[in-house]
């Protein structure tokens, strides 16, 4: 288990990782305005399955959103959906301007990381076009 939260888009398993009032859940949020489903707000569970890990919420949340201001909803949700990004929230100052193939080990495996400052009108885009590289439909000038 890990303190998180995760999306599904297209499919694609996306973990957003932060600390407490980094802004996971808001971005969690957009991220499903704009076409994703919820895997789990605030707590993820990773699991292993052959060569790959699967992400899910723990029984109690499934569905479940706390939203600052409103109180705790209840949204679709999915489960078991294979780990695709990595996203780690990061102050605006400190993120890097041209990284290139960010890396995040999770029970040995590396995964696609970007980071993002989660409260910019482009992190969602940002994300899709990540998923984009790496599906090779958009390529990155080295």
């Amino acid at each position: 288990m890990m303190h998180s939260s995760a999306i599904s888009l297209n499919g694609d398993g996306i973990l957003i990782k932060g600390p407490s009032g980094s802004g996971k859940t808001d971005l969690a949020l957009r991220l499903i305005e704009s076409g994703g489903k919820l895997i789990s707000d605030d707590q993820v569970i990773i699991k292993r399955k052959a060569k790959k890990l699967f992400l899910s919420s723990p029984e109690g949340l499934n569905g479940l959103m706390q939203l600052p201001g409103i109180g705790i909803v209840k949204v679709d949700h999915v489960q078991n959906i294979p780990l695709e990004l990595v996203v780690k929230l990061q102050p605006y100052n400190v993120l890097e301007p041209f990284p290139i193939n960010n890396q995040e080990f999770i029970e040995d495996f590396s995964i696609p990381s970007l980071n993002l400052y989660s409260f910019a009108i482009s992190a969602t885009a940002k994300i899709k076009i990540a998923l984009d590289v790496q599906r090779n439909k958009i390529r990155l000038i080295e």
